[in-house]
C-alpha cells in the first residue's frame, strides 16, 4: 500500500478513493482539539460504541466513541467539551469526530450528571452501610491523598501531628481537579491497597464549584473508593459540599480538618482518659478488695462454725461408737461362751445319738444276713440251680438227666438227675 503525503496532491496521478480517504484520514487525526457543543441523538450500540451528534445554532458534527472511554454520564441536551480528533471512516468516506475524553459544562449539566450517576451507585449497592468498614481508633500509619498545593494538606497534616505525633503518614500528591485527576486519584488508591496496606486513608481537598469537585464526583473514582481494602474517610470541601465519593467511602468528614480529627484520637485526651480509667481501676480495686476480704471472713467465720458443729458431732460419734463398741464386747464374750457350752452339749448329743445309731445298724445288719439268700447254707442248707442258673424251687421243675448244680456253704457239686420224688413217691427214667 502506498503512503500519500501533501506534495502527493496536485500532480497529475490518480489515486482510489480508499486512498484517498486514508490521506484525508491521516491528515485530520494527527490533532487533538476541544469542541463545545450540545448533545443530541444519543446512542449506545452493543453495549460497546457511543454515537452522538455535537451541535450549536449553525451546525452539527458526529462524534464516536467508546463506552469505556465516556468518562461522565451524559444525556441530549447537555452542553459539553468533546476532546478528540476529526477522522474519514474509509469504507464509507463519511467524516467524523472521535472523542477521546467528554468534559461538562454548565451546572445544569453536572447537576444531571451527578443524579445519573448517583441513581447507578446506589442501585449497585456502592452505597450499602453493610459495606463499610471501620477505621482502627488508634491507627500507626495513614495514607494522604490530595494536591501538595491545597490548603486542606497543610490543615490535615498539621492537626494529625499534633494530636497523634508517634503516626507514620505516606502522602501521595495528586490533582484534585481536571482532566488527568480522576485517573490519578484511582491509580493512588490502587497503589495504596497493592502495594502500601496503611491502616486507614485520607482522600480530601479543599471547597469550591460543582465544577471544580467534578473528580470526587467520577464513577470511576467512586468505584476505586468502593473496592477498597483500606477504610477510606472522605474530607471533600466544606460540610454544604456533598460528593458522590462521600456516599461510597466509609467515613465521610464535613472538613479536612475533621478527617484529622476522625481518623486519630487527641493525644492529651486519651491521656486523660488513660488517667481515668487509672483512678477507675484503684477504686474498683479498692472497692473489690475489701469486698473480697469481708467476703473472706465471712466465709472463714462459716467454715470454723462447721468446723465447730463437725467437731462435737464427731466427739458425740466417737462416744456411741465406744459405748457400741463395748456392748458389741460384752455380747461377743457372752456368745463366745454361750458358744463353748453349746459345742458341749452339741458333743454329748451327738456322741449319744452316734451310739444308739450305730446299734440300731448293727442290728439291722443282722437282719440283713438273716434275709440274705446264702444264709441258710450256714445251717447246712443248700441250694439248687439249674444249668442256667435259675434256683429250683420244687421238684417238678426239673427233669430225668437234666444237669443241675448244688450249692452248700463251702463249694458246689454239679450232677445228674436220676430220679424224681414227687410227693413221696419216687419217679424212674423211661426209656
Amino acid at each position: 500500500m502506498d503512503i500519500l503525503t501533501p506534495n502527493d496532491f496536485g500532480s497529475e496521478r490518480v489515486y482510489s478513493v480508499a486512498e484517498f480517504n486514508r490521506f484525508v484520514d491521516e491528515i485530520l487525526s494527527q490533532d487533538l482539539y476541544r469542541v463545545r457543543g450540545e448533545v443530541s441523538g444519543y446512542k449506545v450500540i452493543q453495549n460497546r460504541w457511543v454515537t452522538f451528534d455535537l451541535k450549536d445554532e449553525e451546525s452539527k458534527l458526529s462524534c464516536f466513541l467508546s463506552v469505556y472511554q465516556l468518562s461522565e454520564p451524559i444525556t441530549d441536551g447537555m452542553e459539553i467539551i468533546a476532546v478528540g480528533s476529526p477522522g474519514v471512516y474509509v469504507p464509507f468516506g463519511r467524516y467524523t469526530f472521535r472523542v477521546k475524553n467528554v468534559q461538562l459544562v454548565g451546572e445544569g449539566a453536572l447537576r444531571r450528571a451527578f443524579e445519573l450517576t448517583k441513581r447507578k451507585l446506589a442501585a449497585e449497592g456502592l452505597f450499602d452501610e453493610q459495606f463499610k468498614k471501620q477505621p482502627l481508633r488508634i491507627p500507626e500509619t495513614i495514607g494522604l491523598i490530595t494536591s501538595e498545593d491545597a490548603a486542606a494538606y497543610t490543615d490535615v497534616l498539621r492537626i494529625l501531628k499534633n494530636r497523634w505525633s508517634q503516626l507514620t503518614i505516606y502522602f501521595y500528591h495528586v490533582q484534585v481537579q481536571g482532566e488527568r485527576s480522576p485517573l490519578q486519584i484511582t491509580e493512588v488508591l490502587d497503589w495504596f491497597n497493592r502495594y502500601q496496606p496503611v491502616d486507614v486513608i485520607i482522600l480530601t481537598r479543599g471547597g469550591g464549584s460543582l465544577e471544580d469537585l467534578q473528580s470526587f464526583n467520577s464513577e470511576a473514582v467512586c468505584r476505586a473508593v468502593f473496592a477498597s481494602r483500606i477504610p477510606v474517610i472522605s474530607a471533600v470541601g466544606h460540610e454544604r459540599d456533598v460528593t458522590l465519593v462521600d456516599f461510597v467511602a466509609d467515613v465521610r468528614a464535613s472538613t479536612p480538618s475533621n478527617a484529622a480529627e476522625i481518623a486519630v484520637p487527641d493525644r492529651r485526651e486519651v491521656l486523660e482518659h488513660v488517667r481515668v480509667l487509672e483512678r477507675d481501676m484503684l477504686v474498683f480495686l479498692q472497692k473489690h478488695t475489701e469486698e473480697a476480704k469481708q467476703q473472706a471472713r465471712h466465709i472463714l467465720n462459716r467454715l470454723r462454725f462447721a468446723m465447730n458443729q463437725r467437731l462435737v458431732y464427731f466427739q458425740e460419734l466417737s462416744h456411741r461408737i465406744a459405748v457400741s463398741v463395748r456392748i458389741l464386747a460384752r455380747r461377743l464374750e457372752f456368745f463366745q461362751t454361750s458358744l463353748a457350752d453349746w459345742r458341749k452339749r452339741s458333743v454329748r448329743a451327738f456322741q449319744g445319738k452316734y451310739e444308739v445309731v450305730q446299734e440300731h445298724v448293727h442290728t439291722l445288719n443282722k437282719h440283713l444276713e438273716y434275709l440274705h439268700p446264702k444264709f441258710p447254707l450256714r445251717r447246712g442248707f443248700s441250694i439248687t440251680r439249674t444249668s442256667a442258673g435259675k434256683v429250683i424251687r420244687s421238684a417238678r421243675e426239673v427233669r430225668i438227666s437234666q444237669e443241675i448244680m448244688t450249692e452248700f456253704q463251702h463249694g458246689a457239686v454239679q450232677s445228674r438227675v436220676r430220679k424224681i420224688f414227687k410227693n413221696g413217691h419216687v419217679g424212674h427214667q423211661k426209656e
